[in-house]
């Protein structure tokens, strides 16, 4: 019962930590740094484009994982891509910025 209560609050603790990330940091930052939350090798398939409109959900980055594709980023809110800091074949490791995401108003 104490190592659920222990693992619900290492969940709570991360997304909030996550969220606090995702939405700057109170003054009205309109730049958001994504992190990678896998690591692996970045695929060149479904990365965005400087520029390109995103929603809320959408995936940035796909890594080749051992299982396969997988996202290693999303977007946590509608935005516009200002920076790509990956490219294709590139190495990724956990909590690296691969993404700066432009918050639509």
């Amino acid at each position: 019962m104490l190592k659920r209560k222990v693992a619900l609050l290492v969940v709570l603790l991360l997304v909030s930590g996550s969220l606090a990330i995702a939405y700057g940091n109170g003054t009205g930052d309109k730049m958001v740094e994504i992190k990678a939350v896998l690591s692996g090798k970045v695929l060149a398939k479904g990365l965005v484009q400087v520029g390109q409109q995103v929603e809320s959900g959408a995936v940035l980055v796909n890594i080749d994982s051992f299982a396969g594709p997988a996202a290693t980023a999303r977007a946590p809110m509608d935005g516009q891509v200002e920076k790509v800091l990956v490219s294709p074949g590139e190495q990724v490791q956990t909590d690296t910025v691969v993404i700066i995401l432009k918050r639509n108003n």
